[in-house]
């Protein structure tokens, strides 16, 4: 069929601006495939960037933490990169303090949600982080399409450690847990058990710190479970190789997944130094599926 000038102007001219659309997304870095690659976070002088980030739907706003360290007094700065003008911003702070960790949307990109507080979309952008405290300490705070919060939490002791999920503020504090139980024995225990929850809620990747149980090849590792029918979880399977790599110093947690499910982005310490990567993530999720039905 011959197709007509116009239409088939418009086609190519659809097609220009498809390819300029993917040239700018994500600072316009070339993607990864099946291996990690550094993502080029600007950071100021003596700081790094590490933890979750987050990434709003039109891919035009990406939040990330910058930290000094990770001891009691460390500070951290919350930044947000913005595309505007046909080009990416400068840093722009957003709060500094502590704790200012791991932002995260909840699915009306109203709130953001961070290591243990939330803060609050409004006319000049975010206020204050409030804590959102519903048991004495939660970790890595998330919101699913069901509307419902997603935490981790240890017991007492901080040996074992879980994924729950609660009502939003103002319901019941806790409405179950998911039943992983990650034992962390010392010198591990009482770590934090960072994880990122799919939004439809069909799979969870969890960081374990020193579970032997399960075979760690790092000083934590990531690992994946799959939903199944009647409430019930696949066993957690190592992400691999290329995200976990056989180095028993080094360190992978803060993962998070883009809303298209493509890309992995995670925090990786090699003894080097901390740095955020990406990788290509829908291919290696439906591989491991099919290993874990």
């Amino acid at each position: 069929m011959k197709l007509k000038t116009p239409f088939l102007f418009a086609l190519v001219s659809a097609a220009r601006l498809l390819a300029q659309n993917e040239a700018w997304n994500y600072l316009g870095k070339t993607p990864p495939e099946d291996t990690p690659k550094p993502f080029p976070f600007p950071t100021s002088p003596g700081n790094f960037a590490a933890e979750r980030i987050a990434i709003s739907h039109d891919q035009r706003a990406i939040y990330y933490t910058e930290l000094n360290g990770y001891n009691v007094d460390s500070v951290s700065r919350l930044l947000v990169l913005t595309y505007e003008a046909g080009k990416w911003s400068v840093p722009t702070l957003v709060q500094a303090g502590r704790g200012l960790l791991a932002p995260a949307f909840v699915p009306d990109e109203s709130r953001l949600l961070l290591d243990g507080s939330i803060a609050e979309r409004n006319a000049n952008g975010w206020s204050n982080p409030t804590s959102f405290r519903p048991v004495e300490k939660c970790h890595y705070l998330q919101q699913t399409r069901t509307g419902r919060i997603f935490f981790s939490v240890a017991n007492q002791e901080g040996t074992e450690w879980d994924i729950v999920r609660a009502a939003l503020p103002g319901g019941r504090a806790v409405d179950e847990k998911l039943g992983f139980n990650i034992a962390m024995r010392p010198p591990f225990a009482g770590f934090d058990m960072d994880f990122f929850i799919a939004p439809d809620e069909s799979y969870a990747i969890l960081m374990l710190t020193g579970a032997r149980d399960f075979q760690c090849v790092g000083a934590s590792d990531l690992f994946i479970a799959f939903y199944k029918p009647g409430g019930r979880w696949t066993k957690l399977c190592s992400l691999g190789a290329a995200v976990n790599r056989p180095d028993p110093k080094e360190w992978r947690w803060g993962p998070c997944v883009t809303d298209d499910g493509k890309y992995l982005f995670f925090t990786r310490d090699d003894g080097k130094g901390a740095r955020i990567y990406w990788v290509r993530f829908d291919h290696l999720r439906e591989r491991l599926e099919r290993m874990n039905r």
